[in-house]
């Protein structure tokens, strides 16, 4: 945490070290200062998809009841990154509980064609076939599933340390 904080002080502009700073303070529990990172970073003027999207993260947390802040923050990763697939696996996530199914095969067909890897896409996508009477394909997704097990938050964050590890060792 310490070091991720050091890492935003050294490049203020960078969205990769707040980003890792923002999950190590999500990975704590701390929602709160993990959202505060994030909305900091917007604020400077940082137009990162992945900040929407754990900012969408933190704010299901905080206020579990209120998935449109969520959906909102995930309407603005998607404009900023149209395939981002944890944005929109977790919006067809939320599409599916708030019985908006159709919504949500759209986002989590797009979430699964660009990463066929993805936990929570795969999972999400099997759950919306089967809302949406497509109980053959459900059944080929859930299949898969026992070939994956990496959570999005996870999955988002060892991709965001890699490139930022990758973009320092380059220097």
């Amino acid at each position: 945490h310490d070091d991720f904080a050091a890492a935003v002080q050294s490049a203020p502009q960078k969205a990769s070290p707040r980003f890792l700073l923002a999950v190590s303070d999500y990975k704590r529990g701390d929602y709160d200062a993990a959202a505060a990172t994030l909305r900091a970073a917007m604020q400077q003027g940082i137009a990162d998809s992945d900040l929407h999207y754990l900012l969408a993260e933190c704010l299901l947390k905080l206020s579990p009841t209120k998935p449109q802040d969520a959906i909102a923050e995930l309407d603005r990763a998607i404009a900023l990154n149209s395939e981002s697939v944890s944005a929109r696996s977790l919006r067809g996530k939320l599409y599916l509980e708030e019985d908006r199914p159709k919504d949500a095969v759209i986002d989590l067909q797009l979430a699964h064609r660009v990463d066929p890897a993805s936990r929570s896409a795969t999972y999400n996508l099997a759950r919306a076939y089967t809302a949406t009477g497509k109980p053959d394909e459900a059944k080929q997704l859930y299949l898969q599933l026992n070939q994956q097990s990496v959570d999005s938050v996870s999955e988002l964050s060892d991709h965001k340390l890699k490139e930022a590890l990758s973009t320092g060792m380059a220097r």
